[in-house]
């Protein structure tokens, strides 16, 4: 129900511990904060934490597999795909998943349009994934969308506004992407029967049986009013576990202690790189 922030000022050898709540409005008492204190081993006090919480990890299981982002990034085609199958299908190597990442869509946010580096369709491709003993998997950011999106031009007002009625911007990406994107109102009700019919289109229409949902921090984004930042991204993990059911979730950049018994997977720190220099 929120996030609390840890402030170190290393001048003054103060560490500063608050609870993320400006502008929540409450009538009555509120509590906003909770200090545990546990000893004993990382495993034993992290185990502790999450029965305290109530958090129940989702039964899985450690997958092997490939993804088509490090060697080609946003350029990849259908026929990367299926060549990256055929390898791994002549090879007899151990792999559980193969997984197709960003450059698939029209943009960033136009997750229902496909571009023309696949033109055999998703469904297609999902099928010969899955014909060849492989669990087909997708890349998604379904939080944003980039400002030359089908979306953003069609849809402005499914755009997260701040207090002066400007979009709220998640980020900037001029490398693989046009450049700014955007983060999406996920109070909107329109914006929430989107990303259910997307994920419904995804898993049952085309087949992919693994989801890697990316860029998740921009639920959290925004001002929002009466409630806190925490708690509208836990809205937004909600929504998301609810479009996937049972089809396993890759949380990436997403707030760890709520994606915790929600997603079967998580990237637990930043985007790696191809060089050790790279920061």
């Amino acid at each position: 129900d929120g996030f609390t922030l840890f402030t170190w000022n290393g001048g003054k050898g103060v560490l500063t511990v608050s609870r993320d709540c400006p502008n929540l409005q409450v009538s009555g008492t509120y509590r906003a904060l909770d200090f545990v204190e546990r000893a004993g081993t990382v495993d034993a006090v992290f185990d502790e934490y999450k029965r305290d919480l109530g958090i129940q990890p989702r039964e899985t299981r450690i997958l092997t597999g490939w993804t088509s982002w490090y060697r080609h990034y946003e350029k990849v085609t259908e026929r990367d795909v299926i060549a990256a199958v055929e390898g791994f299908s002549a090879g007899g190597y151990p792999v559980d998943l193969i997984q197709l990442d960003d450059g698939w869509q029209n943009a960033v946010g136009d997750w229902l349009v496909v571009n023309r580096k696949f033109p055999g369709g998703m469904k297609n491709l999902a099928g010969k994934i899955s014909a060849a003993g492989f669990i087909p998997g997708l890349w998604l950011a379904p939080f944003i969308a980039e400002k030359r999106s089908l979306l953003a031009e069609n849809h402005p007002g499914w755009i997260l506004r701040d207090r002066l009625g400007d979009p709220v911007e998640a980020g900037n990406n001029p490398f693989n992407w046009s450049g700014l994107f955007y983060a999406l109102d996920i109070e909107n009700p329109e914006v929430r029967a989107y990303l259910l019919e997307v994920f419904r289109t995804v898993i049952h229409d085309w087949g992919f049986r693994f989801l890697k949902l990316d860029f998740l921090y921009a639920a959290a984004l925004g001002d929002p009013a009466q409630e806190t930042r925490g708690t509208r991204m836990a809205q937004g993990i909600e929504l998301l576990r609810k479009a996937a059911g049972n089809t396993p979730i890759l949380g990436c950049g997403v707030p760890l202690g709520l994606a915790f018994g929600k997603v079967e997977y998580c990237r637990i720190g930043s985007d790696v790189a191809l060089k050790w220099e790279d920061r």
